[in-house]
């Protein structure tokens, strides 16, 4: 398993239950514009969520925390450092 998250060409990202990212992969920092040390606890909906998106995302996350659900899937747009250091939202 560790393989296929460090090799994986999608991002993907560990987060604890306060939505702050614990852990990403490879392609998680090449897509955000972040290394390890800087995404490390930041939130995954207030830091990186486009601001139409957020709202959706926390309802999804609040969900699987309250066991209403296992898991799920959300399509959603995140804004990378380039971006968001531009004033996008």
């Amino acid at each position: 398993m560790r393989g296929i998250f460090i090799g994986a060409s999608i991002g993907i990202a560990l987060v604890d239950l306060d939505r702050l990212i614990v852990q990403g992969n490879p392609s998680v920092y090449r897509i955000l514009g972040y290394d390890a040390e800087q995404i490390c606890a930041m939130d995954i909906v207030d830091d990186f969520a486009h601001s139409d998106d957020a709202e959706p995302i926390r309802n999804a996350i609040d969900r699987i925390i309250n066991r209403k659900r296992v898991n799920t899937i959300i399509e959603c747009r995140f804004l990378c450092k380039t971006v968001r250091g531009n004033g996008f939202s």
